[in-house]
């Protein structure tokens, strides 16, 4: 039987506010098959975003196992895990990320510097990412002259570019209007049509929709799975 490419096992997470520890995950147990389009909803504060920055690695759960093919990542040191982000996982955020001051080729290029790629190299890679979600003609523009869908496209330009086998989205498609957002979920799904496992973080019934697995959080706990 395949390993599973992510595995979750009783992983507890809590942080200090004010002179106490509040609880944010509780024994979260999830396996992840690679290929998977999975949606994570749940209310404020049910602790969708510290999940998924377990899985993408930007936190340590408090106790428990996070395992990536089979590797558990707790021993892993910073470096390791910045070097595995560059080479593995996309992420795709609500409020985009982008830097203010760097054009579109330059935002798309950034995940590269944490990667064992040449400057030739990553220059095709990230004008492939930006010509893949047709934004070639504006390459050299800056984020404060974009819309927020061609902003979001730029956002999942850099996801892409370093060919990650994870997308991670935290409600890619939160800021924009329906149209614009149905447009976002469209590359996003195509994505997964492309190999990708996708995991999204949403509050919306028709994002997660598209996705073929769906869990519910709750205080910190898996409240369902769909």
């Amino acid at each position: 039987m395949p390993t599973p490419l992510i595995q979750l096992r009783g992983v507890c997470k809590s942080y200090p506010i004010h002179d106490r520890r509040v609880d944010v995950l509780t024994g979260i147990n999830l396996v992840v098959e690679s290929g998977t389009f999975l949606s994570i909803m749940g209310p404020s504060g049910s602790g969708k975003s510290t999940l998924l920055n377990i899985i993408g690695t930007l936190d340590r759960p408090d106790s428990g196992e996070f395992l990536f093919n089979g590797k558990n990542m707790q021993s892993a040191s910073d470096t390791q895990l910045s070097r595995f982000r560059s080479r593995t996982i996309g992420f795709v955020f609500q409020n985009f990320n982008l830097i203010p001051g760097l054009s579109v080729l330059n935002n798309v290029k950034l995940p590269f510097l944490y990667a064992s790629v040449s400057r030739l190299s990553a220059e095709k890679r990230a004008l492939e990412a930006i010509e893949s979600v047709g934004l070639a003609h504006r390459m050299d523009h800056k984020p404060s002259e974009l819309s927020g869908g061609e902003m979001q496209r730029v956002a999942i330009a850099r996801a892409i570019a370093i060919q990650p086998s994870i997308i991670l989205a935290d409600e890619p498609t939160g800021n924009l209007d329906s149209k614009t957002g149905s447009e976002i979920l469209s590359y996003i799904k195509a994505l997964h049509d492309q190999g990708a496992t996708v995991i999204i973080i949403t509050h919306d019934q028709q994002v997660a929709d598209y996705t073929q697995q769906r869990i519910h959080l709750l205080d910190g706990r898996i409240a369902e799975r769909l």
